[in-house]
């Protein structure tokens, strides 16, 4: 939690990418992507299984496919919009495609600062009998809860 103790103001979600020490913002053409943190987007996520959704607005984040940008969509009740903590990590956010994959956020691996999906990774302290076994840093995304204005 990053709170200011003293502030009245609504609280909300920051999404943070660990390994990069940036955060999620959405843009003007409804873009995701990593940048400074004084940047940032406001996100509501009510627990495992809701959806993420920009405050301020109807849109959510969706999981198209594998490799694909993430989606800010108004389709906030499909499985595809809905997000779980997939790892035992507790960093890996993870949406259920139309297919039954699991696909996780990921930051474009490619040094971009753009925010996609692809198939989760598996750690091998995840105790998965997964032959997807990598390092699974890129796709560390935390929820962190702030009330800072």
């Amino acid at each position: 939690v990053y709170a200011d103790q003293k502030s009245d103001g609504r609280s909300y979600k920051i999404l943070y990418h660990l390994l990069s020490g940036k955060c999620a913002r959405a843009n003007k053409n409804n873009d995701i992507h990593v940048s400074e943190c004084w940047e940032m987007s406001k996100w509501d996520h009510q627990g495992e299984g809701t959806p993420t959704i920009l405050q301020g607005t109807r849109s959510c984040l969706k999981a198209i496919g594998d490799g694909l940008l993430v989606a800010l969509t108004i389709d906030c009740k499909s499985n595809q919009s809905k997000w779980t903590l997939a790892s035992n990590s507790q960093f890996q956010l993870a949406s259920k495609h139309e297919n039954g994959t699991e696909l996780c956020l990921d930051r474009d691996p490619y040094y971009s600062r753009k925010v996609l999906t692809n198939s989760c990774i598996v750690s091998m302290d995840d105790g998965d009998n997964s032959t997807n076994f990598q390092d699974p840093q890129s796709q560390w995304f935390k929820l962190v809860t702030s009330n800072i204005a």
